[in-house]
């Protein structure tokens, strides 16, 4: 199944596969899923003074995973709309200054 949106001056016709669609909602899930079990980790950590000095490097390494988490959370969204705005036509210097791709990296 696609998704149609109607004409435009750059394109005439464009066609979004629903596998896209799908792909990048479950990005969201992803990003939200690692947000939260991640984030709940590292709250539980940061609040006890014992366990922050026992288990620093993992706290570093949770709240990483918590980032990844913001990441992927915001380029669901952010190619979600891309996509369903119709303005999908970029280039590599504009994916790569992306606000996802930057945390990601990160």
């Amino acid at each position: 199944m696609v998704i149609t949106k109607g004409t435009d001056e750059k394109l005439p016709y464009l066609v979004i596969p629903k596998i896209f669609l799908v792909t990048f909602q479950i990005y969201i899930i992803q990003g939200l899923l690692l947000v939260i079990s991640n984030g709940s980790v590292v709250y539980a950590l940061a609040r006890h003074r014992h366990l922050r000095r026992r288990y620093v490097i993992l706290m570093a390494q949770v709240f990483a995973d918590t980032l990844m988490g913001i990441g992927l959370c915001s380029a669901g969204i952010g190619r979600l709309v891309t996509m369903l705005t119709g303005s999908s036509i970029t280039n590599r210097q504009h994916c790569l200054l992306m606000p996802w791709s930057i945390i990601v990296v990160w």
